[in-house]
């Protein structure tokens, strides 16, 4: 009885994702706007592993996609974002910086759609 006790312990610690304590406060639904635009809309933020984060909007403007951001000092009170090249479609990727800071969001960012760039920023507030 002890043996099977102990591998399910061992599994469920193994199994169990660890959360960045710093990271946490960023979790959350904002309502976001791209300069320029008045449509305001969703961006869900959560934590992916380690120092990144997934942030699901409409980067376009139009077409919700779901891109990780890499998170760069981490326990600062401006914390840097980072957009490495990825790829959101077939024929579309994205790649920019930004920083969160006291329950806000704003991403710079290139879109290089069909092999076209087109430049966004976008601010989300809780």
């Amino acid at each position: 009885m002890r043996i099977p006790l102990f591998i399910l312990s061992l599994f469920l610690l193994v199994s169990c994702q660890e959360y960045n304590d710093y990271l946490v406060e960023m979790v959350g639904i904002y309502d976001g706007r791209l300069v320029g635009d008045n449509q305001i809309f969703d961006v869900v933020v959560s934590i992916d592993n380690r120092d990144d984060v997934r942030i699901e909007a409409p980067f376009d403007g139009e077409i919700i996609d779901l891109a990780v951001v890499d998170v760069d000092c981490v326990d600062c009170e401006i914390k840097e974002l980072n957009i490495e090249e990825q790829y959101l479609d077939e024929n579309v990727s994205i790649i920019g910086s930004g920083f969160y800071s006291f329950g806000t969001i704003q991403l710079d960012y290139t879109m290089y759609i069909l092999g076209d760039a087109y430049d966004f920023s976008l601010v989300a507030v809780r």
